[in-house]
C-alpha cells in the first residue's frame, strides 16, 4: 500500500511538472506568434540587427549586387589601395545599411527625419570613389530588406506554430494520461529547451538564435525532431507508451541508471 501511494505521489509530481512545462511553452510560443501578427513593428525592431546582417551578407563584395554597384577589381588602382578602398566600403556600407534599415523600421515621423539626416551625413562621409556604388545601394537595401524580413517572418511562424502544435498535444496527454506522466517528462523537458531559447532571444535579442532558426539545415533537422516527438506522443496516447518505454530502457541500460520503464 505504501509503495502504491509513493508511486502515485511521484506520478502526480511528474504530472504537475509536465503541465507546468507545457503551459510555459504554450504561453511563450503563443505570445510570440501573437506578437508577430499583432505587433509586427515590435518584432521588426527586435530583429533589426539580424536583418542588417542578412542584407550586409547579400551585398558582400563577392555578390552580383555589389558588382552592379561598381565595387570590384575593375578600378585602375594598386592592389593595396584597392583593398583599403574595399575595406572602407564595407565599413561604410554596414553603417549605411544599419541607418537605412532603421528608417524603415521606425514609424515615428520625427525619428524618421532625424535618421534620414544621419543617413545623408553617412553618405556624405563616403569617399568620392565609392559614392557611385552607394547611389545604387539604397535601392538594393530597400529590396533586400523586404525580402529578408518576409523570409524571417515565414521561418519564425513555422518554428512557433510547429512547437505550439506539439506542446498542445503534450499538454492534453499530461492532463488525461496521468499514468504516463513519467514517460512524458523527457519529451516535456526537451521541448522546454526550445522554450528557453525563444525566451532568451526575446529578452536579450541575440542574432545567433535567429541564425540557427533560419538555417536550412537546422530548420529541416528541427522539424524532423518535432516529428519524432509527435510520434512518441502518439505512442503514449495510442500504444500505452510501449515504444518510448523501450527507448528509455535502452538509454537507462546504456547509462547504467538502473531505472526501469514499463508500458502503461
Amino acid at each position: 500500500m505504501t509503495v502504491a501511494t509513493s508511486a502515485d505521489r511521484r506520478a502526480s509530481i511528474w504530472r504537475g511538472i509536465n503541465i507546468g512545462l507545457c503551459l510555459a511553452g504554450l504561453v511563450v510560443f503563443g505570445g510570440l506568434l501573437y506578437s508577430l501578427q499583432a505587433a509586427p513593428r515590435d518584432f521588426e525592431a527586435r530583429a533589426q540587427s539580424f536583418i542588417v546582417d542578412e542584407i550586409d551578407a547579400a551585398l558582400s563584395p563577392d555578390s552580383a549586387m555589389s558588382r552592379l554597384a561598381g565595387i570590384g577589381g575593375d578600378l585602375a588602382l594598386p592592389a593595396d589601395r584597392l583593398a583599403a578602398l574595399q575595406e572602407n566600403f564595407l565599413a561604410a556600407q554596414r553603417s549605411f545599411i544599419a541607418l537605412f534599415v532603421e528608417t524603415l523600421c521606425v514609424a515615428d515621423c520625427r525619428t524618421q527625419e532625424f535618421l534620414k539626416t544621419e543617413l545623408l551625413k553617412a553618405y556624405e562621409s563616403i569617399p568620392t570613389d565609392l559614392k557611385p556604388g552607394f547611389d545604387a545601394l539604397s535601392g538594393m537595401v530597400a529590396a533586400q530588406y523586404h525580402a529578408a524580413f518576409d523570409a524571417l517572418k515565414r521561418d519564425i511562424r513555422i518554428f512557433l506554430g510547429a512547437n505550439l502544435i506539439v506542446l498542445a498535444l503534450a499538454l492534453v496527454l499530461a492532463l488525461v494520461r496521468g499514468r504516463a506522466a513519467r514517460h512524458l517528462a523527457p519529451l516535456s523537458i526537451l521541448l522546454t529547451g526550445a522554450t528557453l531559447l525563444m525566451t532568451y532571444w526575446y529578452i536579450f535579442g541575440q542574432n545567433w538564435i535567429l541564425t540557427i532558426i533560419t538555417s536550412d539545415y537546422f530548420g529541416w533537422s528541427y522539424l524532423g525532431f518535432l516529428g519524432l516527438v509527435f510520434l512518441l506522443l502518439a505512442d503514449i496516447a495510442l500504444n500505452q507508451a510501449r515504444v518510448i518505454s523501450r527507448i528509455l530502457n535502452a538509454l537507462s541500460d546504456a547509462l547504467g541508471t538502473g531505472i526501469a520503464w514499463s508500458p502503461c
